[in-house]
């Protein structure tokens, strides 16, 4: 049986890949074929049988391959076929259907991702992009306008911006920075930094946010004000290598481990990475603006919720999730390693 715990009468194809379910609570299916009513789509669309549950994750990006609005709901299909012939393990999805609907409706209207995810567990409990489409027009077949209408749209209803969105972090990766000073010892909490609200290197000059400065600041003040001119003189102590380094535990410029198709990598600069992609050294100047999370530095929703889970957690390594162990198959669940923070 499968426990249901999404959005009833959702839009939203582009984050969970769900069509318009009708139900106002979670429901068990029997474990039988699926039929078109079920999930909303045509099951001699599905292609082929999947063969064992514990396949299931493995299976969504190549259900997606096509379709990647129906990548759940092949997967499921084909999972339940698997229980039926297995030990029947209940599968349930972590989302939480009140959470889910929030989040949508607080992002509806806007070009925009939220991912929330249980700190301890991984577990992902709302996951949405705006904005949606209905991955029933699809089954109903369109027209070139209609086609042209989505595939045209700037917002990019098709993209699931929740993990396959890349942008530059800004202000949060400052977190990955601090951590790296403090880790390899470059500096202290009681390290000052004096914003006068620019900072200048060479013939350049970096500004801050606040264009009248900060004043003296201290890393937590620092952290505090989200001074740039602090991590402009943080980033250039410690060296964009260490700040990687330290991103990269922290879950960032690589692909989590996740069940839904498009999940990128993301960015995370280092000097050898600039001279095999781009042919040139690494200068000083991308390293204060790596320093603020911009420049080179790209990460997906999905990533910065998961390093903030981390941040969180007291440095466990937890990773994204979508399905909630069977304790029938699985038993005890084993607590997430740290990652020495």
């Amino acid at each position: 049986q499968v426990q249901r715990h999404l959005h009833p009468g959702a839009r939203g194809g582009s984050d969970l890949g769900v069509t318009s379910w009708n139900y106002q609570a979670c429901t068990e299916l029997p474990l039988e074929p699926i039929t078109s009513d079920g999930f909303g789509f045509y099951p001699e669309r599905a292609g082929r049988q999947l063969r064992a549950a514990e396949s299931l994750l493995r299976t969504l990006d190549a259900a997606a391959s096509e379709d990647p609005d129906q990548a759940l709901q092949v997967a499921f299909r084909g999972a339940l076929r698997s229980e039926r012939r297995a030990a029947r393990r209940k599968l349930e999805l972590t989302i939480d259907a009140e959470l889910q609907e929030y989040t949508r409706h607080r992002l509806e209207g806007e070009s925009a991702a939220s991912v929330v995810l249980d700190i301890h567990t991984g577990e992902v409990l709302a996951l949405a992009s705006e904005p949606g489409f209905d991955p029933q027009v699809f089954t109903r077949g369109l027209t070139n306008e209609a086609w042209n209408a989505i595939v045209e749209d700037p917002r990019k209803p098709l993209m699931n911006k929740a993990v396959s969105g890349q942008y530059p972090p800004g202000s949060t990766f400052k977190m990955m920075v601090a951590l790296a000073g403090l880790e390899s010892g470059v500096i202290t909490r009681d390290h000052r930094v004096f914003c006068n609200g620019e900072m200048e290197l060479g013939n350049a000059r970096f500004h801050c946010w606040k264009r009248a400065g900060h004043g003296e600041l201290h890393l937590l003040q620092g952290i505090e004000q989200s001074c740039d001119v602090y991590f402009y003189d943080l980033a250039l102590r410690v060296g964009v290598d260490r700040i990687a380094e330290m991103a990269e535990r922290f879950g960032l410029g690589r692909a989590s481990p996740f069940g839904l198709p498009g999940v990128r990598s993301g960015s995370i600069p280092t000097r050898d990475w600039k001279l095999a992609t781009y042919g040139v050294p690494w200068q000083q100047g991308e390293t204060l603006v790596t320093g603020i999370g911009q420049g080179f530095v790209l990460t997906t929703p999905l990533q910065l919720a998961v390093m903030t889970a981390r941040l969180a957690n007291g440095g466990l390594a937890v990773t994204p999730k979508i399905l909630r162990q069977s304790v029938e198959a699985g038993g005890e669940t084993e607590p997430p390693p740290s990652i020495g923070v």
